[in-house]
């Protein structure tokens, strides 16, 4: 009986816990006031603890299919990742970025062993084989992130009651905005809107169809 309470009043703990939690809407746009997907909004508290790590999670997966990446990843330092090949031919995940270096050969059906990405920053990730496959990896220090759709929206969920820091970043834009200082209360919503000019030749993403030498913007 006394382990059934224990249970039923941990429960409405986290019920209300996850009731006092903020979140924050965002929405990014080019200059001309278009949505842009893929872009990344984190948030960083001012003054509340950041949680923890979870001491042991499964690994983060990177799928390769149609030999393409996911364009846009964001993800906690520390987190592991591993890398998988979902195609019938291989390839070979590289990457030379201070933050993370590494070069993992992939035959078809084929998972790679763990990679902990450790350091903050940005990790360019390639194949040398294909040369249109690139994908970005954003590590943070903060648990607080999401990635904009189509429609150039996302929200930040969870977040503690407090003054957040909130920034955007795509693989694309020319100079980073200054963040948004935005205050959320206890089971409030914030909003984040974001204007960024992205740059012009377009030499963060290679068309996959003809990538020597051409290059497109979204």
């Amino acid at each position: 009986m006394r382990t059934l309470l224990a249970a039923a009043v941990a429960a409405v703990l986290l019920l209300s816990s996850a009731a006092r939690a903020a979140d924050v809407a965002g929405i990014v746009r080019d200059a001309n006031g278009a949505p842009i997907a893929d872009a990344i909004l984190y948030a960083a508290p001012r003054n509340a603890p950041t949680p923890a790590a979870p001491a042991a999670s499964a690994p983060l997966a990177i799928d390769q299919v149609n030999a393409q990446f996911p364009f846009v990843t964001p993800m906690r330092r520390g987190s592991t990742v591993v890398f998988r090949n979902a195609d019938t031919f291989g390839h070979t995940v590289y990457s030379v970025s201070q933050a993370k270096t590494f070069t993992i050969p992939l035959s078809r059906d084929v998972v790679s062993a763990p990679v902990v990405f450790d350091t903050a920053g940005v990790v360019v990730v390639g194949c040398s084989i294909h040369d249109w496959m690139i994908a970005y990896v954003l590590v943070l220090d903060t648990p607080y992130y999401a990635v904009t759709n189509a429609t150039g929206t996302a929200v930040l969920q969870n977040l503690p009651a407090d003054t957040h820091d909130v920034y955007v970043w795509h693989p694309g834009m020319t100079t980073p905005p200054q963040p948004l200082p935005i205050t959320v209360a206890a089971g409030a919503i914030g909003n984040a809107e974001f204007r960024i000019d992205l740059k012009l030749d377009g030499l963060w993403k290679i068309d996959r169809n003809n990538p020597v030498g051409r290059f497109v913007t979204p």
